[in-house]
């Protein structure tokens, strides 16, 4: 399953952008973790909220909760996926859980693209997205948020497996990040 990729980085990257980008010039299926897990609890119609869903769940059947029903939507929808597609999957903010998805549909050794940027870039872009505005202070308590759920052990991980992976550090939101992403997903490489 080499046209199975994960890509990732922190919120803001422009990880979405350059999936958007790569979907109107290479046939691809996009898997984006965050929303199917909020269809799922959505679909549920429960009383509490989505962190107390996941909370119960983890405390009923165990720390693969969430991993699990993803694994179980991201199956159902590969079988209808063409072989020929490239797919992307995104949204991962821990190692374990990305390993977890990646054993899960038999990638042994997964292809991680990890999106980084200084911190100017992912203020910048996370305001404009969410379109709100963040003191350094509040936006740095997100990053740390990020990098508590494990995101820095993704990155470490992509650093530690060029042979597999592809750790790109957008210096503008200008920059060739994504004919890097393209060149990798293609099989051309980046080093």
């Amino acid at each position: 399953m080499e046209n199975v990729h994960f890509m990732t980085g922190h919120h803001g990257v422009g990880k979405t952008y350059i999936v958007n980008q790569l979907n109107e010039e290479i046939d691809l299926f996009h898997f984006d973790t965050g929303p199917t897990i909020r269809s799922i609890y959505s679909s549920l119609c429960l009383p509490y909220s989505l962190g107390e869903w996941v909370r119960r769940g983890e405390e009923e059947k165990g720390k693969n909760f969430t991993n699990e029903l993803l694994l179980n939507a991201l199956k159902d929808l590969l079988v209808k996926v063409d072989s020929n597609k490239k797919i992307i999957i995104t949204g991962n903010r821990s190692l374990n859980g990305l390993m977890y998805l990646s054993n899960g549909i038999y990638v042994p050794k997964p292809n991680i693209i990890f999106i980084d940027a200084c911190k100017r870039i992912l203020k910048d872009n996370y305001c404009l997205r969410e379109k709100k505005d963040l003191t350094d202070e509040m936006f740095e308590e997100i990053l740390q948020a990020e990098i508590n759920s494990g995101i820095g052990e993704i990155k470490e991980y992509t650093i530690n497996h060029p042979e597999e992976c592809l750790y790109v550090y957008k210096e503008s939101n200008n920059d060739d990040t994504y004919q890097k992403v393209l060149r990798k997903i293609n099989g051309k490489g980046d080093r």
